[in-house]
């Protein structure tokens, strides 16, 4: 194993750009495309095309991939706790870091746009949801350590047993890369990122209902039926959106990590 000392040369050069763009995704959501979407939809010319609905998209879309790209970061760290000897909590404190400027980020432009700030509503929202964001990012990290864990330990049981065949050398990493099939689940760093996917879809998709048939109402044409269909369907493919982000980020760090 890598001294200690060497992991904090190592995690700033190779983390950094996949967490620059996670924090660029989340500046466009919150400091572009949030103010365009309260513009439109307080507008009465524009309030009432499809324009409101775009942009509401495109934030979530710009969210699933900044949210998705801290998850790839997080399980690439935890691999590399147990590959490098790096910093046990150092990835998970970056991914956090990156979420909670995200939800200060929304709400600073939202009071500048409104002029105030609601104490009673604005300020308990983004504590809840930046309590979401660090909760999904936790889960990722006990998913992760739990995998890599299993995946070493079996690592360490072939490297013994390749010790007693002349030359034959094993390689944990030989079993992680190349990923395979971008749905390979299996593997400790993709299934990580699945369930945190997973579970960042399931929180939107439990929103989308409340508001749809709790807030709103059942719905009453089939209009509104096809709109309905058409939200939850946008979400699923939001979804793979980030998941594709995410493993494309995990395949960036793990090959600037391990090579």
């Amino acid at each position: 194993m890598k001294n200690s000392n060497d992991s904090s040369k190592l995690i700033y050069p190779d983390y950094t750009p996949m967490l620059l763009i996670a924090l660029i995704t989340a500046m466009i959501s919150a400091c572009l495309l949030s103010p365009i979407y309260t513009q439109i939809s307080s507008d009465v010319v524009l309030m009432y095309t499809i324009l409101p609905m775009v942009v509401d998209y495109l934030i979530i879309a710009f969210d699933m991939i900044y949210i998705s790209i801290l998850f790839a970061v997080i399980s690439c760290s935890t691999y590399n706790i147990f590959k490098n000897s790096e910093n046990k909590h150092l990835g998970l404190c970056l991914a956090c870091t990156v979420a909670i400027i995200k939800h200060l980020l929304n709400l600073t432009v939202s009071s500048i746009i409104d002029g105030y700030i609601d104490i009673i509503f604005d300020i308990p929202l983004t504590i809840i949801l930046i309590l979401v964001d660090v909760i999904s990012l936790i889960l990722v990290k006990i998913i992760a350590t739990k995998r890599c864990k299993k995946h070493f330990n079996r690592a360490k049981r072939m490297q013994k047993a390749a010790k007693y065949l002349e030359n034959v050398v094993y390689d944990e990493n030989s079993e992680i890369y190349p990923f395979g099939s971008i749905f390979n689940i299996k593997n400790p760093i993709i299934f990580p990122v699945f369930v945190g996917i997973v579970i960042t879809l399931s929180v939107l998709i439990l929103q989308r209902l409340y508001a749809d048939f709790i807030v709103i109402g059942l719905p009453s044409s089939f209009f509104e039926i096809a709109e309905i269909a058409i939200s939850y369907i946008s979400d699923i493919l939001l979804g793979i959106i980030g998941y594709i982000s995410a493993y494309y980020a995990a395949v960036y760090i793990f090959i600037k990590k391990n090579n």
